[in-house]
């Protein structure tokens, strides 16, 4: 397997791994209005990301070394580049709405702390 490939595929199970983290913890805090928002809003997100990795992943592996010809290898790759550079664009103007809504689930799930209260107790 080449090298981006691989990275792909720990990319998006990495991801897939704390999306099911989150999904968890967003059942378990769907009672409270304050964690059920930014849980569905991550959740979207983080849907998102897995797809644009799947169909990234997909397109790396439809890549026919063997049986093409060099021309059509390289438009194949090329337009395989095109589109992970266009998907690492949308990732990237997509990630701090991510961080911000994972953040409160996160940060309830792992470390039990409200970051709401912890902001209200700061600032009123």
């Amino acid at each position: 397997m080449n090298k981006p490939l691989v990275m792909e595929l720990l990319n998006t199970s990495f991801l897939f791994a704390v999306t099911t983290y989150v999904l968890i913890l967003f059942f378990k805090m769907f009672d409270h209005a304050t964690f059920r928002n930014p849980g569905f809003i991550s959740l979207g997100f983080a849907i998102g990301f897995i797809a644009m990795g799947l169909i990234r992943i997909k397109r790396m592996l439809n890549l026919d070394y063997d049986n093409s010809s060099i021309v059509t290898l390289q438009k194949k790759i090329a337009k395989t580049k095109v589109l992970v550079l266009k998907f690492r664009k949308t990732e990237y103007l997509m990630l701090p709405f991510y961080t911000i809504t994972v953040a409160p689930i996160l940060l309830k799930g792992l470390l039990d702390q409200n970051i709401y209260s912890m902001l209200q107790d700061t600032y009123m």
